[in-house]
């Protein structure tokens, strides 16, 4: 039979998930633009996933998009085929922070401006 420490591999379900070691090289973090619409429809393709609507957060490496996240929620889409875990939740904690600040600044009262005297 199979030695005691081999069955059943409910140890290796119970042991939590490896840290994700972020790849080398440049990283960058921005508001999309029209410009990057091919790329975006490009990682929704290779994705199989439906394009993002809104507003876009782009995360490049090295100079290239790897990731597409929208501000207002919704699924991220990122290339399959280039480790993007790193990415796709530096976009995610982005995309929340940029909603709050949102959602903050419309809770805030509309003050007028100080009527001038003359």
């Amino acid at each position: 039979m199979y030695p005691s420490h081999l069955v059943g591999w409910a140890w290796l379900r119970s042991r939590p998930d490896p840290p994700v070691a972020p790849e080398a090289g440049s990283v960058t973090i921005r508001q999309g633009v029209p410009a990057d619409r091919d790329a975006v429809v490009r990682l929704a393709a290779l994705d199989s996933a439906p394009l993002p609507k809104g507003r876009l957060l782009i995360a490049e490496r090295d100079g290239v998009i790897v990731a597409a996240a929208p501000v207002e929620g919704g699924r991220v889409v990122a290339d399959p085929f280039v480790p993007t875990a790193d990415l796709v939740r530096l976009l995610e904690v982005r995309a929340a922070q940029i909603a709050a600040a949102g959602q903050a600044r419309s809770a805030e009262p509309v003050r007028s401006p100080a009527a001038r005297t003359a």
